[in-house]
């Protein structure tokens, strides 16, 4: 039989999801979902990626599209500081 993350003939399923780069990240976050991507990296073969390009739809000012860049890089290294 095989585990939660394998297919019959042994293949990993895949995971894909992604967060806006809105800002640092923050406690939600992390118990919201960077908690889980870690713990489903053991099971499942994950794909995880910021989001930027959806970021630019929420921003009101054109100004605060030089927002973004340093969000992307800050939200990268969260992750990698997660785990």
């Amino acid at each position: 039989m095989p585990s939660d993350g394998e297919s019959p003939q042994g293949v990993k399923g895949v995971i894909f999801s992604g967060m806006r780069p809105t800002g640092r990240l923050h406690l939600g976050n992390y118990v919201g979902a960077l908690q889980n991507w870690v713990a489903l990296q053991q099971e499942y073969r994950c794909i995880y990626c910021v989001v930027d390009i959806h970021a630019l739809t929420t921003v009101d000012d054109p100004a605060g599209t030089a927002e973004i860049q340093p969000n992307i890089e800050e939200v990268m290294l969260d992750w990698l500081a997660a785990g």
